[in-house]
């Protein structure tokens, strides 16, 4: 990277957008496709909603504008979902495509009716006892910044109801 043409003139930024919760857009047990221990294997069904999609039409040109008025002499946009290569699921696409972003949130949602959502207020999920969802998917919506201190904080709140030990009041990396 040191000897880059490139290395002093490339520049590249990110608008972070939200995918809305679906309800056609989950993770179960895929039917037909075992692991290596005869389990069923997971799958993943995702399909973009009109608002990813208009909102990834809308920002691109944008952004690229910017860059432009920067000062740069070419730009190239990627967007999630990416623009164009997207179509409904049917039976070419049975799954869907994931968006290339990994910070995708808000897809599990949480209440006290079982029949309109997937967990409780401590994030048990209504249908499997004593198991409980530990992940971005339960947040309404997504973060400025990365998760991953949130995800941590949820994970021991998870384990301690899980234990039934009280959690302490600290960070999630207190030492205890």
């Amino acid at each position: 990277m040191r000897s880059s043409a490139l290395r002093d003139r490339l520049w590249a930024f990110t608008m972070q957008g939200e995918d809305l919760a679906q309800r056609g857009n989950r993770v179960d047990l895929d039917p037909a496709v075992n692991d290596v221990w005869g389990r069923r294997a997971g799958r993943v069904t995702y399909a973009p909603h009109g608002h990813e999609i208009v909102a990834s039409q809308h920002w691109a040109p944008l952004l690229e504008e910017v860059m432009r008025e920067a000062g740069a002499e070419w730009t190239i946009s990627t967007t999630s979902p990416p623009i164009g290569e997207l179509g409904p699921l049917d039976s070419e696409n049975p799954l869907g495509i994931a968006p290339a972003s990994r910070h995708v949130m808000g897809t599990c949602r949480m209440g006290d009716n079982p029949t309109s959502s997937v967990v409780d207020a401590q994030s048990r999920f209504h249908d499997v006892e004593n198991m409980l969802c530990a992940d971005s998917s339960v947040f309404v919506t997504s973060t400025g910044y990365g998760p991953t201190l949130t995800l941590a904080a949820l994970s021991k709140r998870a384990a301690h109801l899980l234990t039934g030990t009280e959690h302490s009041v600290g960070g999630p990396f207190d030492g205890d």
